[in-house]
């Protein structure tokens, strides 16, 4: 009987790494001798030893089966690891049930922006029945503060290196630096890994992750190639109603698809008028749009595309810096009307002689037009007192510590949305005079703490208090970052007494709204 043994995945390490990978045509060259065996028994032999399976497409002049093999991040980070080392966890009684109850506790207490929503109660369960989804926020965003002090020091900082570089690599917008620090935390927590539970619970997904860089590089950011598109795809399909006959499922699914997509995919010539309704007017396509509007069918628009946030409104000048009211800001119905105070239009003339600061800024009308929400790029931003209240916690660039005035190159503080609304503003330079549109934002700014980084990066704590009011108070909504989850939660700091102090746990997190 042949002895069946486990591949070795440990040994992690980049150096040397790219003149050991196979080419493409060493890949179609194997793949070719792979499909010359003499018969099945020898060509499965020759795959194990080759790793390589012979396809049609490798006819194809310009296909490039190693480059062309794409890493997924959900299943490989998320799925994969995540999931893995949740098990290593268990089995080496790392967790407890009682340790499960207080995550479970602490992540209740979390604060979750309204379009990621929270994490069901089944971490008591041991992570039972995660979705991808419910794994990325768990990884990115809560894992941090809900597993300090819970578990051993050593646990801790192997699954904060694989967060960093969680948190690095999932992100809509991604920076040569950012890559190549990701890439490090992770071959740090492989490394780390095998170090503290051996090679015997390396997985192969660990070497995969020696390889995610180079899909980044020639794929774009994960948001691009990711399953978790077509993951939701697969759920909208699977929600067809169908007559149940195996023989006819899939002609019905498809034949529900291109229905949607063309319904979707009418031209621009319905502008002509309807004959249906000549009185009012009406055309086809305000008729077609009665009908469906965006996001009513059960299809949607699911193809999406990368946040197309900009870093250019946090640069340290405002010389090129578009501030107005524009297609990235969108002051979200309902609005209602109400005049500034005096205070208030001092504060707003302030904040205009910040991003206009070669102009004359002549009048800031009274009459604003104010809303509960505001959309900035692809993610929702709320006001604290609203329904949205979970979404009024973000990053901005503005505010400056020990100063009166607010400043562009200010570092990222988190604040509370209070009021968000529409301001005219005159404004006069050499080009003349022009009335300015502006979505601006009133806040509340929280107030530093000693022992701010005590989670490690990304989490942060902040004291319950907020800043004087001032004139950062009013803020371009363009200078929000990031929006956080919050958490109100008593913490024990090497100083305190057994109660612990009471704090305010801030994480940044990215929307999710198109990942799934």
């Amino acid at each position: 009987m042949t002895e069946h043994r486990k591949n070795d995945y440990g040994g992690f390490s980049t150096d040397g790494t790219e003149a050991n990978l196979r080419s493409n045509e060493e890949h179609k060259t194997e793949g070719l001798r792979v499909k010359n065996a003499v018969n099945r028994a020898q060509q499965k032999h020759m795959e194990r030893e080759s790793g390589a399976r012979y396809s049609e497409l490798f006819r194809l002049p310009y296909y490039l089966p190693v480059t062309f093999t794409v890493i997924d991040p959900m299943h490989n980070l998320l799925l994969g690891t995540a999931k893995h080392i949740m098990k290593v966890w268990k089995k080496n009684k790392v967790t407890s049930e009682a340790i499960f109850r207080q995550i479970q506790k602490r992540v209740d207490a979390m604060a979750m922006p309204n379009d990621i929503g929270r994490i069901p109660g089944k971490i008591e369960s041991g992570f039972s029945g995660f979705t991808a989804q419910q794994w990325k926020t768990w990884v990115c965003c809560m894992s941090q503060f809900a597993l300090k002090g819970l578990i051993n020091e050593t646990h801790y900082n192997i699954w904060m290196k694989f967060a960093t570089a969680c948190g690095m690599l999932c992100s809509k917008v991604i920076t040569r630096t950012d890559l190549e620090n990701g890439e490090k935390a992770l071959i740090e927590f492989c490394s780390m890994f095998e170090a503290e539970y051996g090679n015997k619970h390396c997985t192969v997904n660990m070497h995969l992750h020696l390889h995610l860089k180079q899909c980044i590089l020639d794929f774009g950011p994960v948001y691009s190639f990711w399953c978790f598109s077509f993951e939701r795809y697969n759920g909208i399909l699977g929600s067809f109603h169908t007559n149940n006959k195996l023989t006819e499922v899939g002609v019905q699914i498809m034949r529900r698809f291109l229905q949607g997509r063309q319904l979707r995919d009418l031209p621009d010539m319905l502008d002509c008028e309807s004959p249906f309704n000549d009185s009012s007017r009406v055309t086809m396509k305000e008729q077609y749009r009665e009908l469906f509007p965006m996001g009513s069918s059960e299809l949607g628009d699911e193809s999406y595309c990368l946040s197309s946030r900009s870093h250019h409104s946090f640069e340290t000048t405002a010389t090129d810096i578009d501030f107005s009211e524009s297609g990235c800001v969108e002051l979200l119905p309902p609005e209602t009307q109400r005049c500034l105070s005096p205070e208030e239009v001092n504060d707003v003339k302030n904040m205009a002689s910040v991003i206009y600061p070669s102009s004359e800024i002549s009048t800031v009308f009274l009459c604003c037009e104010f809303s509960e929400r505001v959309k900035l790029y692809d993610e929702v931003i709320g006001v604290a007192s609203s329904r949205s209240t979970r979404s009024s916690c973000a990053q901005a660039k503005w505010f400056v510590e020990g100063s009166d005035q607010p400043a562009l190159d200010a570092p990222l503080r988190p604040c509370i949305v209070r009021q968000l609304f529409r301001c005219q503003i005159r404004i006069a330079d050499s080009s003349g005079v022009r009335l300015v549109s502006h979505i601006l934002a009133r806040v509340k700014w929280l107030t530093l703490h000693p022992e701010r980084f005590f989670f490690g990066h990304p989490v942060e704590v902040w004291s319950l208090e907020y800043e004087d009011s001032g004139p950062s108070d009013i803020i371009p909504v363009q200078r929000f970052a990031k929006r956080c989850a919050t958490c109100d939660y008593r913490v024990k700091f090497p100083y305190c007494r057994a109660r612990g102090e009471r704090v305010g746990i801030v994480v940044p997190v990215s929307g999710d709204s198109v990942s799934e």
